[in-house]
C-alpha cells in the first residue's frame, strides 16, 4: 500500500522512534554525505598517487609499470594495482595508446618454439627512423633475446639489404659466442631475413632459422612490441636524425632505459633482471613491499577473501606455440602459481576458435585461507549457494583433450 517493503517497515522502526535513517539514499554515490568507507583510500593520499603518476619519472609509465617501477625506486607501495587504475582514472589519466587492429588468426598453424633459459630462441627485425630530410630513413637492425626480452645487439645503417645483415648478425653471435650451440633465430619473410649469404652464416654457426608464415604481419610479435615501445614510449617516432652517429646515440640511450624497466610480459621484472638470473631479488622485493603496505593500511583489505597475491618468477616462453606447447606451458604455470586460465587459437578445424583454457591445482595455503575466512565472516556467504569452494585437481591430459583432438573436419581434408 505504502510502496515500501516489509523488511524496509520494520528497519525503520528498529532504528529509532522517528523511523530512523533511510539508508537507500545514504549510500548512493551521488550523496556527498556518504560515510567513507575504513579501506577507502583518502582524498588527499588520492591526489599524492595522482602526483606521483604525473611527475616526470612516471608520466610515460602505464599503470602497470608504475607500481612496479615504485616499488623497485622505494621499496614500498603507492597503493594496490587494482587502486592505482581506479585512482587514475577518475581523473581520465589511464591512456591507451594502441590502436592496432585484432588481426584474423590463419588457418595455417606456425611452428612453434619455447624458450627455458636465454640464448634459447632469439628474434630480430629491422625498422625504419626518420630522417631530417623527408622521404629518406635510416634503418635500426635489433636482435631480442625471446626468453628475457634483453636486446642483445643493435645498430643503425643508412641502407637495408643482405650484407649489412650479414655482418650486424655475424658480429652479435661471436659477441655472444652463439657459434655452434643451435640457437634459434626467428625473423619475418623480409629479403634482408632470407637472403642466400644470410643462410650461409646460419648454416656456418649452427643457426637454426626460422621465419614467420606468408602474410602474417605478427607472427613476430616480441621484437615488433620492442620497436612500438622505442618509438611510442621513448619518443622515437617523433624524432629525426641528420647522421645514423646521432640515432645510434639516441637509440643506445633508450635500450639502456628499457633494460631498467619493469616489464609486464615477464611477471613484471626488468630484462636486464632476468638475462642475468637477477629476477629473485625484485620478486622478493615485490613481496616486501606489499606486505609491509598492507601491514600499514590492514583495512584497505576487509573485503579480500584470499591472501596477500604472491609475486612468481615468469616461466618458458613460446614463441607461436601450438595447442599442445600451450597445455604444457599452462601445466608448469598452474604448478608453480595455482590456478591459471589461457586463451589460444585453435587451428585444428576448419576455422580457427579462439579458446579459452584452464588448470586449476589444489593449493593448500589458499583453501586453509578461504575457510579460515568463511569460519570468520559467515554472514558474507549468505548471498552463496555454497559455503565454499573446493579446489580440485585436474590432469592436464583431461582438460586439454578436446583441444588437442583433431575435429572430423579436419581428419577428413587430412586424408
Amino acid at each position: 500500500m505504502a510502496g515500501v517493503n516489509r523488511s524496509t517497515y520494520y528497519n525503520w522502526r528498529k532504528n529509532g522512534p522517528d523511523g530512523g535513517i533511510d539508508r537507500r539514499t545514504l549510500n548512493t554515490k551521488d550523496n556527498p554525505n556518504r560515510p567513507a568507507l575504513p579501506w577507502q583510500i583518502p582524498q588527499e593520499e588520492r591526489e599524492q598517487i595522482r602526483a606521483v603518476a604525473n611527475s616526470s619519472r612516471y608520466t610515460d609509465l602505464s599503470p602497470n609499470k608504475l607500481h612496479y617501477q615504485y616499488m623497485l625506486d622505494h621499496r614500498d607501495m603507492l597503493c594496490s594495482c587494482r587502486s592505482l587504475y581506479r585512482i587514475l582514472g577518475e581523473k581520465d589519466l589511464v591512456k591507451d595508446r594502441s590502436g592496432t587492429k585484432e588481426r584474423k588468426p590463419s588457418p595455417v598453424p606456425p611452428h612453434g618454439y619455447i624458450a627455458y633459459a636465454p640464448l634459447q630462441v632469439l628474434t630480430w627485425d629491422i625498422t625504419y627512423i626518420k630522417q631530417d630530410c623527408k622521404g629518406r630513413f635510416v634503418y635500426l637492425y635489433t636482435v631480442q633475446d625471446l626468453f628475457s626480452r634483453y636486446i642483445l645487439g643493435h645498430e643503425v645503417f643508412y641502407e637495408q639489404d643482405s650484407d649489412r645483415s650479414k655482418s650486424f648478425l655475424q658480429g652479435v653471435f661471436d659477441k655472444w659466442g652463439l657459434k655452434g650451440t643451435g640457437v634459434v633465430l626467428h625473423a619475418d619473410n623480409g629479403t634482408p631475413m632470407k637472403a642466400a649469404n644470410v643462410r650461409d652464416l646460419f648454416k656456418e654457426y649452427g643457426i637454426i632459422e626460422s621465419h614467420s608464415r606468408p602474410h602474417v604481419s605478427d607472427d613476430n610479435p616480441f621484437i615488433e612490441s620492442f620497436f612500438k615501445v622505442l618509438k611510442y614510449t621513448y619518443g622515437l617516432g617523433k624524432e629525426v636524425f641528420a647522421t645514423r652517429e646521432s640515432a645510434m646515440k639516441f637509440v643506445d640511450e633508450r635500450v639502456a632505459v628499457y633494460h631498467q624497466m619493469p616489464h609486464s610480459g615477464i611477471n613484471n621484472v626488468t630484462p636486464h633482471a632476468r638475462f642475468h638470473g637477477l629476477d629473485d631479488e625484485q620478486i622478493a622485493c615485490y613481496n616486501e613491499s606489499e606486505e609491509a603496505y598492507y601491514k600499514k593500511h590492514p583495512e584497505r583489505r576487509k573485503n579480500h577473501k584470499k591472501p596477500i597475491r604472491r609475486h612468481i618468477k615468469a616461466g618458458p616462453v613460446a614463441l607461436n606455440a601450438s595447442v599442445e606447447q600451450a597445455a604444457m606451458l599452462a601445466e608448469l604455470e598452474a604448478a608453480q602459481q595455482g590456478p591459471v586460465e589461457i586463451k589460444i587459437i585453435d587451428l585444428s578445424g576448419e576455422e580457427p576458435t579462439l579458446e579459452t583454457l584452464k588448470y586449476d591445482t589444489s593449493d593448500a595455503a589458499i583453501q586453509e585461507a578461504e575457510q579460515a575466512y568463511a569460519k570468520r565472516h559467515p554472514e558474507r556467504l549468505r548471498n552463496h549457494k555454497k559455503a565454499g569452494i573446493k579446489h580440485q585437481q585436474l590432469p592436464a591430459s583431461m582438460l586439454y583433450a578436446d583441444a588437442m583432438e583433431p575435429s572430423p573436419s579436419s581428419a577428413k581434408g587430412a586424408l
